[in-house]
Formats: C-alpha cells, structure tokens, sequence
C-alpha cells in the first residue's frame, strides 16, 4: 500500500472547497464550469479555480469541454466519500443475504451511482429502500440498477429506447448489456428490456399508475400479464399471413420481429402452412430460430399450424433449445388424430402443443393490456357473501378498465405495422378474473360450489360495464406473485388451490372431472386453457392417438398437452424431469423445464405457488384411456 499517496490525498481533501468539488463533480456526473463549481459549493470564482488547480495538479480531476470533470482516480475517491456518508445511513439499511443477493443496501447503491455516472435523486434512493425491505427475499443485487431505472423514466411512461439512455447505450447496442440478470429466468442470456423480473416490473406498474390503481397492485389485488409491456407499449400481436397480398420473404419477417419487439411482448402468427410452402422447412427452421432470439422469454411466439404436414415440420425443432416458440393446433374440420404424429415428436423434445378451435383473424389484432383481478385477495380476512364478494369484484375490474381504457397505441407502432403490414389493428383490452372458486370456498361454500360459481361469473360478466373484455385466462404466474404479497401480511392465508387458466381449480379434481368441467365450460362460450400431463403415458404413436380421440370426444376443443423435461444444457439431450445426469452424455449440468401455463418455462423461473399447484394437476393415467368411452 502506497502510505505516502494516501497522505497526500488526506491532505489535499482537508480542505473543505476541495472536499465540496470533488463531492460537486461525482454527483453532477457531466463537466462543470468554475462558475458553476462556484454557486454549488458556496465559495468565490477566483478561489474555486485556485482550489481545481491544486486537484488537477493531484490527478483527481481534469479540464475537458464545457468543464472539469473527475479523472479515474477522482472518481474513486468519490465513491469512497459516498460510502463514508453513507456510514451511518448503511448501518440501518444493510440487509444480509447470501449467495450473491442483496448485501448492504448503501454499498449496491453506490455501485449504481458509479454505473450510471450521476447521483440518484434522493427520491429515487427512498422508493429503493422500500422497496428492498418489502421485496428483498427475491431480489438480485444487479436488479436494483433496473428498478433505479424504471424509476426515473417510468414515471413519464418511458420508452426501452429511454431506459437504454440511463445507461448511456444507444439503440444498437442495446443487446450488448443482455448479461445483467440473465439468471432471472434461465440459462440463456436475455434482452435488456427481457430481464426485469416480475416483482420489479409490477413495482414500476404501480409508479406509472400513479396511484390511480398502485394500491390494487400493491396489496396483491390486481396482477398484470407481462407487466413491462405496459412501458413497451402492447401485450399480444395476432395476425394471419394469408391476408396479405404481397408474400413475406424471410428477412422481411424477422426483420418486423425484430423492430416489433421493441414494442410488443407477444406474437400468435397464424398462415404458418402458407409460409412452409412459399420457403421450404429449411428457410422456415431458420426464421423460427430468429423469432426465438428476437424475443427470448418464455412462451414470447405462438405458431399456428392449420395441417399435420407444418406440425410435423415445426415439431422437429422446437423444444427448450427454443423456449419462447410454442406450437398451436387449429385442426378446423381435420380429425384431431390426424396430428398425432407431429404432437408425439413434439412431446418427445420436451414441447407442449395446444389445441385452439378460434379462428384466424381478419386484421391483426393488438392486446394493449391485460390486468386480473384476483378474487381470493378481494377477501382480505374478510367474511364477505358471495354476493358481497361479486360486488367488490365489478367495482374493481371497472376501475382497471377505466384504466386500461386510457393506455393507447402509440404512433410509432401505429407506423411500423402500416410500413410492413400496410394495415391498421383491431385493438383489444383485457379484464381478467382468476381465482373465483377458491375465493368462494374460502367464504364456506361447498355445497354445489359448481353450480354457485357458475353463477357467481354470470353475475360478473352481465354486470360488468367497463370497455375492456373480461376472461377466466391468464397465463402466468403474476396472480400467484400477487397473492404470495397478500400471505405475507397474513390477510391471504388458507387459500385453497386455484389456477389462472379456468373458473376451476386443475388440482382438486379427478381427470374424468377435469375433462367434464372444462367441455362444459367451453360449450358455455367460457374460454379456458386445461393442461393435460401427459409425464405417466408411455409415449408412443397409438397412445397419443387415443388420448386425442377420447378428449376431443368429450367435446373438449380448447387444451394443451404437456410433458415436464430436463434438458442437457452439454449436448441437448431431453432427458426425464428427474434425471440426475443426462442419458446422452453423463453431464450433471439439467435445466428443468414445465409448462404450468401452456408453454415452456425453466422450471426455477416459476413462482413456488404456482409450482406447487401445477405439482398437484391431475395427470392423465394409461388406466383412463383403458376404460374410458365415448
């Protein structure tokens, strides 16, 4: 150690004005005039310059354009003055963790001034605080640096092009910072506007709502689906390639992937059968795989395939190698059997397949928004009556709508589906409502509890007045997050299980109910999502084929298939969801993958609620395609 620098610099900084200008500098960031150093430390013009030239001569600061600003060493220094005020501050904020996550809070801050070159408003350093104390045990330490972020630029409802500028990046070199949090959902790395995790997003939704709906988020009432999207600007993006007139050449479509995911968190793309004869399963492989990096999250690109041939093409490829691509079925008048090949290939790499009897539409249609409200945190410790408990529910999801009738689409997306669509969206917003059953058995009800929430939804949607559409659906895991907020405060405890993908719970009923209660609903006009696990069959061409004939049988017409896996992350081998070591190659190294909403999601991803019940989802046993009939 270098005594005699040190001493020098103790030296040096003695002096108060030399003390307040390095302190001036670090915290400004950009370069300051001796004017300007001046009014901020309170001293004389002639005496500042005396005193810069002093620290300049020491190394710690040095003239540039427009000013002085901090050498390297200078802004060490700083650092270290920041630290030292912040001793006593850090005392009261630290909060010890392990294993890399959040330490002292005083230290990660100021290593976040340090990355973003200025000061934190103290205002921001204040929502942090609350933040870290409310959320720490799921908080990574490099997350704060998003959260400061979405603080400063959420709040005039900032673009990702406004959120790379924090961090001093431009446009085209947004990818290049994928690394911070790239653990937050899997192995592979992710886009800078991909890694917020869930609870900071949700904590920025409720800064942007600006208190007009930031109690709901926060009390765990409200969950938004995808939650950055509201800052990016639109949830889902559907629309059919037939109903263009001039043909989509491969660049051209990944190309409007690519500038579309700036804006759009999702994409169902139906004419995918048209695609695979224009290019051939090589060139289609290959946008697919382009689709997969443009948006690289979990269940991000649903394809739609309308013919056995595309399934079989597609089922070739996909897998966790490609988590955010899913396939979707649209058998229209083909025997659901027809796909039982493709479905099988597709199990056997560890990728879901959902079966859809919707339409394709006409114009592409833009989901802005979807927040759900969830019907147990509606209770909060309460005994309130079912009809109480509907009645709380219709003013919540109307002041949600009132909101989500304000958000709208922006000109610059406007303007990138004319230019490559050359055609104007059909704009939806969406009200959810999960948990209704558990909420109404949490209250006592069990006697006919089907008929009583059957009743209890009829109620909701005929006395609903808002804009927005209501469903039953939400496929995520944010209604699980909200909840796990309520438990803590102890006004959530003794929910029973639920899931977000049907007015009923997947968990508490036998596979026959399962199969029963879900075509009932469908037949009803009721858009559910069951999923159907297969992990018991033996996989094989004739018990794919039966599966699908007895299901479609009962009039089930909405459902996905899933299978848990492992994937081998040293050869990509898909193994067993328990396997130790990989089959192929004897690695140790397994990502878990399961699709507790329909699509592909690493397994340590998913919220320990939602995982709990998806464990618990009745499964279907080789015994059920024995004796069942039609």
């Amino acid at each position: 150690m270098e005594y005699r620098k040190l001493v020098e610099t103790f030296k040096l900084l003695s002096c108060e004005v030399r003390l307040k200008i390095v302190y001036e500098l670090g915290r400004k960031g950009g370069p300051l005039s001796p004017s300007e150093l001046a009014e901020l430390v309170g001293a004389g013009a002639s005496l500042v310059s005396y005193h810069l030239n002093k620290l300049r001569e020491a190394g710690v600061v040095k003239l540039m354009a427009g000013g002085y600003v901090l050498t390297d060493y200078g802004r060490r220094l700083y650092g270290a003055l920041r630290s030292v005020a912040r001793g006593e501050e850090a005392a009261k904020a630290a909060i010890v963790l392990q294993e890399g996550w959040v330490g002292d809070l005083a230290i990660a801050l100021a290593r976040i001034e340090r990355e973003l070159g200025r000061e934190l408003a103290s205002s921001t350093q204040a929502e942090i605080e609350e933040f870290v104390r409310e959320h720490a045990g799921e908080l990574l330490e490099t997350s704060l640096m998003v959260l400061a972020s979405f603080i400063e630029t959420t709040r005039e409802r900032a673009s990702p092009r406004a959120l790379a500028a924090i961090y001093g990046l431009s446009s085209a070199n947004l990818r290049s910072r994928a690394e911070l949090d790239a653990n937050v959902y899997s192995f592979r790395q992710r886009r800078l506007s991909e890694v917020v995790d869930i609870v900071l997003a949700q904590y920025a939704v409720a800064k942007i709502l600006k208190g007009e709906l930031s109690d709901l988020v926060r009390d765990g009432v409200v969950a938004w689906r995808r939650p950055e999207t509201i800052i990016k600007g639109a949830l889902s993006l559907e629309l059919d390639f037939n109903h263009f007139k001039q043909p989509f050449d491969p660049l051209k479509l990944v190309e409007f992937a690519v500038k579309l995911s700036a804006f759009v968190g999702e994409l169902r793309l139906w004419g995918i059968d048209t695609l695979l004869t224009q290019w051939g399963a090589r060139e289609l492989a290959h946008v697919v795989e382009a689709l997969d990096s443009a948006y690289g999250a979990p269940g991000r690109v649903e394809l739609v395939v309308e013919s056995p041939e595309t399934l079989e093409a597609l089922s070739s490829i996909v897998g966790p190698q490609l988590e955010a691509i899913s396939l979707v079925v649209c058998a229209g008048g083909i025997d659901a059997t027809e796909y039982s090949n493709g479905v099988l290939n597709a199990l056997m790499r560890g990728a879901p397949v959902t079966f859809t009897s919707q339409s394709p539409p006409s114009t592409p249609v833009l989901t802005l928004a979807q927040a759900s409200v969830v019907a147990p945190a509606l209770l909060r410790g309460q005994a309130l009556s079912p009809e109480e408990l509907i009645a709380r529910g219709l003013d919540t999801m109307e002041r949600v709508s009132q909101i989500l009738a304000e958000t709208e689409v922006r000109k610059s997306l406007r303007a990138l589906l004319h230019a490559y669509l050359d055609a104007s969206p059909r704009v939806r917003r969406l009200v959810g409502f999960v948990g209704l059953e558990a909420a109404l058995a949490q209250r006592g009800v069990k006697a006919r509890i089907e008929r009583v929430v059957l009743d209890a939804w009829q109620s909701l949607v005929n006395g609903f007045r808002g804009e927005a559409e209501v469903t039953v659906l939400h496929r995520g895991d944010e209604p699980y997050r909200a909840l796990a907020r309520l438990s803590r405060s102890g006004a959530g405890m003794g929910i029973q299980y639920f899931n977000s993908l049907s007015l009923f719970s997947f968990s508490t009923s036998t596979f026959d109910d399962l199969v029963r209660r879900e075509a009932m609903l469908q037949e009803r006009g009721i858009a559910t999502l069951p999923t159907l696990r297969v992990d018991p069959l033996p996989l094989s061409y004739e018990t794919v084929n039966t599966l699908l004939l007895r299901v479609t049988g009962h009039g089930l017409l909405e459902f996905a298939l899933v299978r848990d896996s492992a994937l081998c992350l040293s050869c990509g081998y898909i193994n067993a969801p328990r396997a130790v070591v990989c089959e192929s190659c004897r690695a140790a190294v397994l990502a878990r993958y399961v699709a507790p909403f329909g699509y592909l999601m690493p397994r340590r991803s998913v919220h320990d609620l939602a995982l709990k019940e998806y464990d618990e989802r009745a499964k279907v046993t080789p015994s059920w395609l024995e004796r069942e009939g039609i």
